[in-house]
Order: structure tokens, then sequence, then C-alpha cells
């Protein structure tokens, strides 16, 4: 693992530290960690001309209707999970970390857009970690979304265990999607389900 990967693996959890620990700001959050993203896609730009990246459209519309349906999983879980507190703490965390009103909006748009191209183009292309079998480099992705998660929900431990399974999962097939469909096809499915995410919490906070 050379220095620049190195960095990388492990630069979200600082981003996400920082963020939402130390300032209580999402946007300085997701800031952070798109810039280290952003650089570490131009040290590595070679890599991206060694994956594959057009993808059957067919294919990539029927993910992106496979990724939405994690609104109603999130919609059916949070509450099974947390009963009727589940609301009333995501209002009052968006409210903590600025989420409110235009600003939400915002955060909906770019989250469920850019957001993803940047992830995918840094942790599935510029990385480029290959093979079948389960990667270390999937429990790092997944460990960044659990402090964001372990913010919302401290102390959580069911919510943190299953989220910690889907993402480690996503992150394996996600790899697996780009190495045979190609990653425009991966960017889809993620964009999807950002998205789905985001309005079931919505749907819940209202």
């Amino acid at each position: 693992m050379n220095r620049s990967t190195f960095w990388f693996r492990y630069w979200p959890m600082v981003a996400v530290g920082l963020g939402l620990y130390v300032w209580g700001n999402a946007w300085l959050s997701i800031g952070l960690y798109h810039l280290g993203l952003v650089t570490f896609i131009g040290v590595q730009r070679k890599r991206l001309r060694e994956v594959p990246w057009r993808s059957p459209a067919g294919f990539s519309l029927g993910l992106y209707v496979m990724g939405l349906l994690a609104a109603p999983f999130v919609v059916f879980a949070l509450p099974l999970l947390l009963g009727g507190e589940a609301g009333a703490i995501l209002r009052r965390c968006f409210e903590e970390l600025g989420l409110t009103g235009i600003s939400l909006v915002a955060f909906v748009i770019y989250f469920s857009t850019i957001h993803p191209i940047l992830e995918e183009a840094g942790w599935r292309a510029a990385l480029k970690t290959t093979g079948k079998r389960p990667h270390l480099q999937d429990f790092e992705f997944a460990g960044y979304h659990l402090l964001v998660l372990h913010y919302v929900f401290p102390g959580k431990w069911l919510v943190l265990l299953g989220t910690l399974v889907v993402l480690v999962t996503s992150a394996w097939l996600w790899r697996q999607l780009r190495d045979h469909r190609g990653m425009t096809a991966v960017i889809t499915f993620h964009a999807a389900a950002d998205l789905a995410i985001l309005l079931a919490v919505l749907w819940l906070m209202r």
C-alpha cells in the first residue's frame, strides 16, 4: 500500500470526525471528505482509465430502480429498531448539523448526484481493489459510514451492526459490478440508494 492510498483509505474517518464531532456541520464534513476524494482521484487519475466505465443502459436503469428500494427498507427498519423515537432523533440531529430548509434540500440534491460520482471514482476506480472475496477496503468504506451513524444514533448497536453488514456487502457488490458491468452501473445504483435513504429520512422526520 503506497502512501497516497493509505491516507485516502482513512481520510474519510478524519473528515467525519472533524466535521461532525468537532464542528457539528454536515456540509463541512462532506466538503472535507470530498476534498480528499478529489485530491486522491487526481493523484491516481491513471487508474481511472484502467476500469470499465460504460454499462448497458437497461441494466443501469434496473439497478437504479433496485437502489430506490432502500427507501421502504429504511422506513420499515428504523422504527422497528428504534420505536417511535426514530423521527425525533433524526430531526434533532439534522437541526444540530445545520440541515434545515434550503440547506437540507441542497444537501439531498448534492448527496444523491455529486457525492456518489466522487465516492465511486475514488473507492472503486482510483483505489481499484480487485478480487471476488471481501477485502479490508470494504470494511474501511463501511467504517466511516458507521461514524456518521454513531453520531446520529449513539449507542444503538443494532442499527450500527445492521448498517455494517449492509455497507460491507454493498462495497463488495459494487466492486464486482465494476468489473463485470462497468462503473456507470455502480454509480447509478449508488446514487439511487443515497437518494432513497435521504427520502426515507425525510419521510420519518415529517
